[in-house]
């Protein structure tokens, strides 16, 4: 069972990785080494969507940890690693009951 801090592939296996409010529950210590690490997965010129929820605090609920994020602290984040950022996108939640929620949506290039 492997998480994006321990997963390993060849460098360079795929043209683009979708992650998809999942490593929103990456701690936020270990976000720019995970980014990073995903980069090297990516063939030149591929593509990483990623999405966090919209918040200025990270918080738990009581089983996983949620790492969040602002635009602004976003792009500061993103500026830290080897990624370039070409779109981002503030949405809402579609889930029933979560139209309060927002979420950070970006691609990123290698």
């Amino acid at each position: 069972h492997d998480t994006f801090e321990t997963v390993e592939y060849k460098k360079e296996s795929f043209d683009g990785i979708w992650a998809s409010a999942s490593l929103l529950h990456v701690v936020r210590e270990d976000m720019i080494d995970v980014l990073n690490k995903l980069h090297s997965f990516l063939k030149p010129d591929g593509t990483l969507y990623v999405s966090y929820k919209l918040r200025e605090e990270d918080f738990s609920d009581g089983m996983r940890q949620f790492t969040c994020y602002t635009e602004e602290s976003f792009k500061e984040l993103i500026d830290k690693t080897s990624l370039q950022l070409m779109e981002l996108e503030v949405t809402k939640d579609t889930r029933v009951g979560r139209d309060d929620e927002l979420w950070i949506n970006a691609y990123l290039k290698k």
